[in-house]
């Protein structure tokens, strides 16, 4: 008996030392009460049946997202009322259970429409599509990571499978054409380069140039799936074809130079540049005779190949 009267005042005492602190603390913010979703609709039936609506919050049709806090006496005709009513130390609301969608638009805070820039992310995968394919390993890889990034931004934002499809494909095509000409492009450089001349040094630099354009093509054709288009026998059409191109342009050049010469027969042109249009007219030959031999040599060397390949076959 003793300790339980001894028990009583340690309580009181502490419940006056909370009270002494409550009352120095003002900042001390009440606990709140936050109720479930079954808790409200127990609620609302009740109220709904005792007909007394003036205190009552409600929505058109979720409670799940309501808060009620109650003091005093009316906290107490409460507690009968809602027995699931739990205590929290802080204002935290009730969260519905069901998991909705993540809007990406808005993740981590962030605010953008980004349907405007459609077009620039397609500009970005064109862009990256034709770096993946490069003959270089590690700029191929990282530009492959950035158009996995548009792709999935590009479904994101509405763009139907079947269009990225035709995009990949458009993408694939042109890069495909451009490797086609600037091949051609190098290898008339080349052409060029052995039918022209030049100083034995400054050649020598310009071939290994030209030899390391002509691999990285090659590598990037090998990359979009076409790794036996420039075979020997390619490579030797495309170096006939620039042989013929460079001798078709001389040729127009040389029935040029011939024009003037005709004109400086007859005392049209003065006889100042008679001496530097036979050099020019000389060198013309030079070049056509050239090109022309090599266009040759590349002809017979096509049909090599081609005999050996049709030996080749016949022995397999």
């Amino acid at each position: 008996m003793p300790a339980l009267i001894e028990q009583t005042q340690l309580q009181e005492v502490e419940k006056a030392s909370k009270a002494m602190d409550k009352k120095n603390c003002p900042h001390v913010i009440d606990p709140v009460s936050v109720y479930s979703k079954a808790s409200l609709d127990n609620m609302l039936m009740r109220k709904l049946a005792d007909g007394d609506q003036k205190n009552m919050i409600c929505s058109n049709s979720d409670y799940s997202g309501m808060s009620f806090s109650s003091e005093g006496d009316e906290a107490d005709d409460m507690n009968g009322i809602l027995p699931e009513r739990v205590r929290t130390p802080s204002a935290i609301s009730h969260f519905s259970s069901v998991a909705r969608s993540l809007d990406v638009l808005g993740f981590l805070g962030i605010k953008a429409d980004l349907s405007s820039r459609i077009e620039g992310f397609k500009d970005m995968y064109r862009k990256n599509y034709g770096l993946s394919k490069s003959h270089n390993f590690m700029i191929g890889k990282f530009a492959a990571m950035k158009l996995g990034f548009c792709n999935m931004m590009l479904s994101m934002l509405g763009v139907k499978p079947e269009e990225m499809s035709e995009l990949a494909l458009e993408c694939r095509r042109d890069l495909v054409a451009q490797n086609k000409r600037l091949f051609e492009e190098n290898e008339y450089t080349s052409e060029l380069l052995e039918i022209v001349g030049g100083a034995k040094k400054k050649i020598k630099a310009e071939r290994t140039i030209v030899a390391e354009i002509r691999k990285q093509l090659m590598a990037q054709m090998s990359n979009l799936g076409e790794k036996d288009y420039y075979a020997p026998i390619k490579i030797l059409e495309v170096q006939k074809e620039q042989c013929l191109l460079i001798k078709s342009k001389m040729s127009e050049e040389r029935g040029l130079l011939e024009y003037q010469r005709n004109m400086l027969s007859i005392g049209m042109i003065s006889d100042d540049i008679a001496e530097q249009l036979e050099q020019k007219l000389a060198k013309a030959h030079r070049i056509l005779a050239r090109a022309e031999s090599r266009a040759e040599m590349y002809s017979k060397k096509m049909a090599q190949k081609k005999n050996s390949l049709k030996e080749t076959k016949g022995l397999v």
